[in-house]
């Protein structure tokens, strides 16, 4: 597992590296700076903020409170016309659910790539797939052995809005999960919950980006 995570920091930092390589400088600028040789559309940085948790169970027979929890990680963009980028992004993301009788915590490094669509100069739309690697379950302080029971990876979508103000980056978004988050053969008899049930969180936060 340490290899993985040491694995995808290396990537972002890679593509960060290449980032840079872009403008006439090293030197981290604004990104409406007036007289920046770089498009406004590329660069890279950090961001954090709220996830608010939920779960899909199609079969039914229990109540689920969304959790609220959080999520950090760093991003690059790179340009691929003044409208059209792409963005990809690591973030560790907590997310899981609350029922009756279970606190259920499930730890993710997400990693979306994001087509950036800007209709307005400080404002743009992401749209995207996304991949997670599942690291961590607990139901509160306990940790749960998650290679019996979970999928140890989930895929899906997400889609959102984000607003920018000098070197500063606002957004919502959706985080669709598309695979189950149990195994086919699991049932979890605490909660009476079977395997069809997906991730779904709904996001906001603040970023820092430089050319």
């Amino acid at each position: 597992m340490k290899k993985i995570t040491f694995l995808l920091l290396a990537i972002l930092l890679s593509t960060a590296g290449f980032a840079q390589k872009r403008v006439t400088t090293t030197a981290p600028i604004n990104h409406n700076l007036e007289g920046s040789t770089a498009p406004e559309n590329t660069g890279f940085g950090i961001k954090g903020g709220l996830n608010f948790s939920d779960v899909r169970n199609t079969d039914g027979g229990v109540n689920f409170d969304p959790k609220t929890s959080y999520h950090v990680g760093a991003f690059a963009q790179f340009s691929i016309t003044d409208w059209f980028s792409l963005q990809p992004e690591v973030i560790y993301s907590r997310k899981g659910y609350d029922s009756t009788n279970v606190a259920r915590r499930l730890d993710y490094f997400d990693v979306p790539l994001l087509l950036v669509f800007n209709p307005l100069d400080n404002v743009s739309i992401h749209v995207g797939p996304q991949v997670s690697l599942l690291m961590t379950v607990k139901d509160g302080d306990k940790e749960i052995n998650k290679e019996d029971s979970y999928n140890s990876l989930d895929y899906g979508m997400v889609g959102g809005v984000e607003a920018r103000l000098s070197i500063f980056r606002f957004g919502a978004r959706y985080n669709l999960g598309l695979n189950q988050i149990y195994q086919d053969t699991y049932r979890d008899i605490a909660t009476n919950v079977n395997r069809d049930m997906k991730n779904g969180a709904f996001q906001v936060y603040v970023g820092v980006g430089f050319h």
